[in-house]
């Protein structure tokens, strides 16, 4: 189950604009260079992506560098932009607002792992009951909020 958000929750970011031609190829969102963070967004939904920038101009304010790219679609994959971009740091973190079983970065990590071993930390909603509540609520509760995500980012790199 998926929870569900309140209908008067405003995302900071609206998701990028999807070209008919192109709406399979990876998006570069805020290019800095020390870790991946890799965002799914629901555009049946309209979903936005302000969750992993917020994230990223925090992390940025403590001098850690976060590269975020947004990917339209799981299938196709942008399987060579997912390589290039893992190239660049070593570190990928993945945020979907839902179910990590079986999502993007379930893919991220696959593609990943066959093609370029790199350290993956795939955030999203793990193997639980869905909830009802104000959107900046369960993005809190599930560990997707901008401070959360960019929580998330220092342990990876501070594990490292």
């Amino acid at each position: 189950m998926k929870p569900r958000a309140a209908p008067e929750a405003a995302p900071l970011a609206p998701a990028p604009a999807v070209d008919e031609a192109e709406f399979d190829r990876l998006r570069e969102i805020a290019r800095r260079i020390r870790v991946e963070v890799i965002r799914s967004v629901d555009h049946a939904k309209g979903g936005h992506i302000g969750g992993p920038l917020s994230a990223a101009e925090l992390l940025a304010a403590e001098g850690i560098d976060a590269h975020v790219v947004h990917v339209p679609t799981i299938k196709p994959l942008d399987e060579e932009a997912i390589v290039t971009a893992a190239a660049r740091t070593g570190f990928v973190i993945t945020v979907e607002e839902h179910t990590v079983l079986g999502g993007l970065g379930g893919a991220v990590a696959e593609t990943l792992a066959d093609r370029r071993p790199t350290r993956v930390k795939r955030l999203g909603i793990q193997d639980a009951f869905g909830e009802s509540a104000p959107n900046d609520a369960l993005l809190e509760m599930f560990g997707l909020s901008a401070a959360r995500v960019a929580e998330q980012v220092r342990g990876l790199l501070g594990a490292a």
